[in-house]
């Protein structure tokens, strides 16, 4: 796993260390310093590591681990969610992988994020859930497999939100019974505690420019394509190309269901797209 994988895992460590005790007065903890070679072939773990150990005991309120740029650094392992939500007590549950103020970012190379299941899911949030406006974009998924998840590539808004998620694209994604391969959820809502039945709004985030590409696969329920839109806010731009999605049971067929999705097709779609134009 190449270097900027290693910001998330920065992150993650960054959460917790004002909690840790101090014992040093310095502020500034380059990797360089710790013995990190950053030339992209040399595993650079353990000088992260040091760095990491070094500054969560450190004096100071701000402890800052520098990883320069224009480097290429080779990180090995898993990045880990902590094992239960009582770990989080007192932080923002819904954030456990931040990134803040990066330009430029790339993280290449196979890699392991273990979020620790079920523990987590009535945690996590998604787009407009406080009625406040989101803008979201930019975001590109390549080389992904999916193996016996409830859901593959989603984008998730709650009919409340505002604002817009767009030019977002999934790129050659592989499925192994998968629940929701494919997956636009535009009507989502809480009502007294249990969601489902939402009634239509007025509102809602404007998808727009997503690409599925190359996405290949089982399907282990009969909707292998859901692009399930707001009524008030359709989306707009999506791209199906080259995608074939199949049962994973044999002899059974799967479809797509759209509401209010509108885009083109390229190459072969199946299940056939239920896109319009």
């Amino acid at each position: 796993m190449k270097a900027m994988v290693v910001f998330a895992l920065m992150l993650i460590f960054g959460l917790f260390s004002a909690d840790l005790p101090f014992s040093s007065a310095q502020t500034i903890f380059n990797v360089l310093d710790y013995g990190a070679k950053a030339d992209g072939k040399t595993d650079d773990s353990n000088a992260f590591s040091a760095a990491w150990k070094a500054a969560c005991s450190a004096a100071t309120q701000n402890p800052t681990v520098v990883v320069p740029r224009s480097k290429d650094f080779l990180v090995k392992g898993t990045i880990n969610a902590p094992s239960s939500p009582s770990v989080w007590r007192g932080r923002n549950a819904r954030r456990w992988l931040i990134f803040h103020g990066v330009t430029g970012l790339h993280i290449t190379g196979n890699g392991t994020f273990n979020g620790h299941g079920s523990e987590w899911w009535d945690l996590i949030g998604s787009l407009g859930k406080y009625a406040n406006s989101v803008k979201v974009e930019n975001i590109h998924v390549k080389k992904v497999n999916f193996k016996g998840t409830t859901n593959g590539v989603r984008i998730k808004t709650w009919q409340i939100g505002l604002g817009y998620a767009r030019n977002i694209s999934f790129e050659h994604i592989t499925l192994e019974s998968v629940k929701n391969p494919i997956y636009i959820d535009q009507n989502y809502c809480d009502i007294n505690g249990t969601r489902g039945n939402c009634e239509s709004k007025s509102t809602g985030v404007h998808i727009s420019e997503v690409t599925y590409d190359d996405i290949v696969g089982t399907s282990s329920s009969k909707e292998a394509i859901n692009l399930n839109c707001s009524q008030s806010v359709a989306c707009t731009g999506i791209t199906l190309s080259n995608i074939k999605i199949e049962s994973d049971k044999s002899g059974q067929q799967v479809i797509s269901a759209c509401a209010n999705a509108h885009g083109t097709n390229s190459g072969v779609v199946q299940p056939k797209s239920c896109l319009q134009s």
